[in-house]
């Protein structure tokens, strides 16, 4: 049969064994086809699509959203020692994301509604229920809202009454279930926004970043050259830039004839690239959640880039899905973003602050939101797949920053972008009230120093370590089985 249930002849199914590639399947007698255990928290290409062939659709009870549709989770949660095996994995439904629900903006809600109730003839498992917060926890909070098995508890609590105490809250969301929660239940929690953090990071640092364009876009060059070469953009009609900063890519590709969108989260961003590029529609959104096409109306992008830009969301799978749905089917994305060797990009420049600070900087952690979010190949790879695209190709370069400017040593654009950066405001947030002006502008001359070290023929200039990533928006069906 196919993948919705429509029985095939066997003379067409002896027809397509003659054409096709076969991918045997060997389960055993509890279903189990390959573990990984604690190896690795992220499914495999290989386990979904065993999966598939075990669930045809999601597993809540009642659910009919098809696996095509699902997305993988832990039965037991990764953040829990859960296992990833195929006994605690399972497809759960998730459906178009709905216009975001307007919400007060640094209101924390306590929330204990449950997710899948897992049908016992299908799963064995002693945890029966799910929760909002998991191994990623915007993800399943989406899922948990947008499952059309879903069904959400009622609020005890008047609309006049103050809010309940965790505990008390979860108590009675627990009694009006009338189903067992594990003890931990009452910890799970809902972020007002998703990238808040993130939104409240760049509310600031868009401002210097933005002030500093000029620098960086300089500095980047090589790198834009680069994601417009692979983006191909002969062809292409409509073009969507995420995280587009203050509009390097929206310029290139505005001077290539292509209808062009950028989208950030920071105003100081959006305000520079309208100002740069008064060609292209910039909007001022969250491309993880918000509906992209609705802020821009048109046509489906056909092709998506960024440079820098997609590293920083709390929920990359569901950012991806989301930047997906925006596009046309064979879609072509071509993104950059840093690999996990890269130092000199982050560090070049902090050393005399990071050693006067309480606790030293450090690169940015691997896989966590961040410039080094999507630091190795198989982040980049699961991430993408997860999400929906195919043909994933992540290449990894290496590109000659130099940041030379008007004929400068680079040393003053340097120390200015490495103070713009996540790491450089976080030490000037700390050091600079200590230090007062005098102490500040001489801790200030170290890092100077620090960087003329690195002057070679006449200017700042080292290599920087990044991913340029292509991938495809599949056609059809066919090409999702793929993936």
């Amino acid at each position: 049969e196919t993948y919705n249930g429509t029985p095939i002849p066997i003379s067409e199914v002896r027809r397509l064994c003659c054409e096709a590639d076969i991918i045997p399947y060997v389960l055993n007698g509890k279903g189990e086809v390959t573990d990984l255990g604690r190896s690795t928290r992220t499914v495999t290409r290989a386990q979904r699509r065993k999966l598939r062939a075990m669930h045809k659709t999601c597993v809540g009870d009642g659910c009919e959203v098809g696996f095509e549709h699902c997305e993988i989770h832990h039965v037991i949660f990764w953040r829990l020692d859960g296992r990833s095996d195929i006994s605690n994995l399972v497809p759960v439904g998730l459906l178009p994301t709905p216009p975001p629900r307007p919400r007060r903006p640094m209101e924390a809600v306590r929330d204990t509604r449950p997710h899948h109730h897992l049908d016992q003839t299908r799963r064995n498992h002693p945890l029966h229920t799910r929760f909002p917060r998991s191994n990623t926890a915007a993800h399943r909070r989406e899922a948990v809202r947008q499952c059309t098995c879903r069904s959400r508890p009622p609020d005890p609590r008047p609309e006049s009454e103050s809010r309940m105490s965790g505990d008390a809250w979860a108590a009675t969301t627990v009694a009006n279930m009338g189903r067992p929660y594990p003890a931990w239940a009452h910890v799970a929690t809902v972020t007002p926004m998703a990238n808040e953090a993130m939104k409240q990071n760049w509310a600031g640092g868009g401002e210097r970043w933005a002030a500093n364009e000029r620098i960086i876009n300089s500095v980047f060059t090589p790198v834009t050259e680069a994601i417009i070469e692979a983006a191909d953009l002969a062809g292409a009609t409509r073009l969507l830039d995420v995280g587009c900063g203050t509009g390097a890519l929206l310029e290139a590709s505005v001077a290539a004839g292509v209808d062009a969108v950028g989208v950030d989260i920071s105003e100081s961003m959006v305000a520079g690239a309208v100002r740069s590029v008064p060609e292209a529609t910039v909007i001022e959104a969250d491309a993880q959640t918000d509906d992209l096409l609705a802020h821009a109306p048109g046509v489906p992008f056909d092709r998506v880039v960024s440079r820098f830009g997609v590293m920083f969301f709390d929920d990359p799978v569901a950012a991806f899905a989301n930047i997906r749905a925006a596009c046309a089917p064979g879609a072509e994305l071509a993104i950059a973003c840093w690999r996990a060797e890269e130092h000199d990009g982050f560090m070049s420049g902090l050393a005399p602050l990071a050693a006067r600070m309480k606790v030293p900087l450090a690169p940015p952690p691997v896989g966590e939101p961040g410039p080094l979010g999507l630091g190795t190949s198989e982040l980049v790879g699961d991430t993408l797949a997860l999400a929906g695209w195919a043909n994933v190709v992540a290449v990894a370069l290496d590109v000659p920053l130099d940041y030379s400017l008007d004929g400068s040593d680079g040393v003053e654009e340097r120390l200015a972008m490495a103070l713009s950066g996540l790491l450089g405001r976080k030490a000037a947030a700390e050091l600079e009230p200590q230090l007062g002006p005098e102490g500040w502008n001489a801790l200030l001359d170290e890092s100077r120093a620090e960087l003329r070290n690195l002057v070679v023929d006449g200017s700042v200039r080292f290599t920087g370590h990044i991913w340029l990533v292509t991938a495809t928006n599949p056609n059809d069906i066919d090409d999702i089985d793929a993936i």
